[in-house]
């Protein structure tokens, strides 16, 4: 039988030892990404809004965090307090990771910390290139994408799919639904790992994100595309009423007042969650990522996550979100950055952070 004392106290070091220590070789990587970012901003000549979009998000996520914490915090008290005879106590118990020591509490905490604050700025920069796309570069790919698109499903396909939904609102309420999730799952993964006290994977899962939000920005960037949705708004009237369609003319109305106050040498209209969608699809990179990062972890919430992925795929294509080589794209991406960063955080040969050490 596995030793659960020593099972902790190998997790507890490792997790202090990653907490540990100044930048690391991902935040120097996600830190280059961000200073180009940010210049790019600068060179549009409409500044870099930085205090008004972190605020924003800071008050968006900050609730979560609060609620994190506090559910976090009250398992690691039942690790640290709770020895429990019986079989169905100690497999709650070992569901939880097993005993703690409260100094272990700090090491995730910290890198919980550290990864929201990383969170919150690369977003910020994320959302100032967004909105600025236009600015950067007109180019429009949408008929590369759509002419794609027809290569691989035919012509038929999506709007059958989009009739669908017009006939059944059931169904076109589930997919607005998926694709509208508020980032419901991520926060669903940070709680686990929390509860686990498993330092290695919050790094691995706050990392994958930030340097995939550049990496797919600066892809947008190279060759923009703005969704069927926003190119031919009266196909999509049916939808109405939906999320997806709200905010997708709340974006159509911030690209339209971005426009105008270039022109017009106006301040250009920043906020949280502003820009348009854009070749690849970073719903669908989230949730592959997500079963990327959880696969050792939280494996049925990582099958689960995959089954997500396709639906939010399929909504892209209800709504007019984007294109389905935007999802391919995105699918792609968001198996190759986790992987490609993962002997930076786990070492050449990575191993379960819930496994004791071996001589």
């Amino acid at each position: 039988m596995i030793d659960q004392a020593a099972v902790s106290s190998t997790a507890g070091a490792e997790s202090r030892r990653l907490a540990a220590g100044g930048l690391r070789r991902e935040e120097i990587a996600l830190a280059l990404t961000l200073l180009a970012g940010v210049g790019l901003s600068l060179s549009t000549g409409t500044g870099f809004e930085a205090g008004k979009v972190f605020g924003g998000y800071l008050a968006y996520f900050g609730r979560y965090g609060l609620f994190l914490f506090a559910i976090a915090r009250l398992a690691h008290l039942i690790r640290v307090s709770w020895r429990p005879s019986g079989r169905l106590g100690r497999r709650i118990l070992g569901w939880l990771g097993g005993p703690s020591q409260v100094e272990d509490f700090f090491a995730i905490d910290f890198e919980f910390l550290r990864g929201f604050l990383l969170l919150l700025v690369t977003i910020t920069v994320y959302t100032n290139l967004k909105v600025r796309i236009p600015l950067i570069n007109g180019v429009v790919g949408d008929d590369l994408f759509q002419a794609l698109d027809n290569l691989l499903l035919g012509e038929r396909l999506v709007p059958w799919i989009e009739r669908f939904a017009e006939l059944n609102p059931y169904w076109a309420h589930r997919f607005d639904r998926i694709y509208n999730h508020g980032f419901i799952w991520m926060i669903v993964l940070v709680l686990w790992l929390w509860m686990r006290n498993d330092a290695p994977r919050m790094r691995w899962l706050f990392s994958s994100f930030c340097l995939l939000y550049m990496v797919c920005i600066f892809i947008t960037l190279a060759y923009p595309s703005y969704g069927p949705f926003f190119l031919d708004w009266p196909r999509f009237r049916w939808a109405g009423g939906t999320a997806s369609a709200f905010v997708q003319i709340r974006l159509v109305d911030v690209y339209l007042a971005t426009m105008a106050a270039a022109e017009q040498g106006r301040p250009i209209p920043d906020g949280a969650f502003h820009g348009i969608a854009a070749f690849p699809s970073l719903h669908v990179v989230f949730m592959i990522m997500l079963s990327v990062v959880g696969w050792k972890t939280a494996r049925p919430f990582a099958i689960f996550m995959i089954g997500v992925a396709i639906a939010t795929t399929i909504a892209t294509l209800v709504f007019g979100w984007h294109y389905l080589v935007d999802a391919l794209a995105g699918g792609a991406l968001a198996v190759l950055v986790p992987l490609l960063i993962r002997p930076w955080i786990f070492g050449k040969r990575p191993t379960d952070a819930r496994q004791p050490a071996q001589p």
